[in-house]
């Protein structure tokens, strides 16, 4: 019995010890778990290289357009003639005027002159002639005067003239050709001139010079 109670004695102060022991002892510290930042490793997208669409011009031929080459009009002789020929050329003249006073400041003319007729330009006429006119001025705007114009084998232009003031320096006439002979038969056409002056010598006498003389002949017939 005695030595039950020594083994009861004895567990007792065994888990007594123990108990203490367990009370005593510090506690065992557990090291808190730090977890650190997982490093995160940067995706790194690559650039994509495209390559540059380069637009080659496309060659485009240039049209050339190639001028047709047009045969200029060439004028029958049909046309020819009724278009007529353009002449230039001057008049220097000298002769005679007689003055009848109708009424108070105004008098009527009567003119007479002759000289030569220079063609400068101009086909189917001779370059000289001598011409003649006659005619009169009432001094009220009437003006009659006929010329003929020949040439040194004889042939002959006949015109009648008309103007302003016929026997006036400045003045502009106009000539309206009326038909011919030898090689001017059947011509026509009509001409312009400008006095350039007319110079009394006396009551009677006086010389002009008429400029500007440019006209257009055609022709019906005649061996021109």
């Amino acid at each position: 019995m005695k030595r039950m109670k020594g083994i009861i004695v004895l567990s007792f102060t065994v888990v007594a010890v123990v108990l203490g022991a367990q009370q005593t002892s510090p506690p065992q510290t557990t090291p808190p778990t730090t977890q650190g930042p997982r490093p995160v490793t940067p995706s790194v997208q690559r650039p994509t290289t495209t390559a540059p669409t380069v637009n080659t011009p496309q060659t485009t031929s240039p049209t050339v357009t190639t001028p047709q080459a047009t045969q200029p009009a060439v004028a029958t002789p049909e046309q020819a003639r009724v278009a007529g020929q353009v002449f230039e050329g001057t008049w220097s003249a000298s002769g005679r005027r007689q003055f009848l006073n109708t009424e108070p400041g105004r008098s009527a003319v009567t003119v007479q002159l002759s000289g030569a007729v220079t063609i400068r330009s101009g086909a189917g006429l001779s370059r000289g002639f001598r011409g003649e006119v006659i005619g009169f001025d009432d001094g009220a705007g009437l003006i009659a005067a006929r010329a003929v114009w020949t040439d040194d084998k004889g042939d002959r232009i006949f015109s009648g003239i008309y103007g302003d003031a016929f026997a006036s320096a400045g003045n502009q006439m106009r000539g309206t050709i009326t038909g011919g002979t030898g090689r001017y038969a059947g011509i026509s056409g009509e001409y312009e001139f400008r006095w350039q002056h007319l110079v009394t010598v006396d009551e009677t006498s006086v010389d002009g010079r008429a400029v500007d003389l440019r006209g257009r002949v055609r022709s019906t017939g005649g061996s021109q």
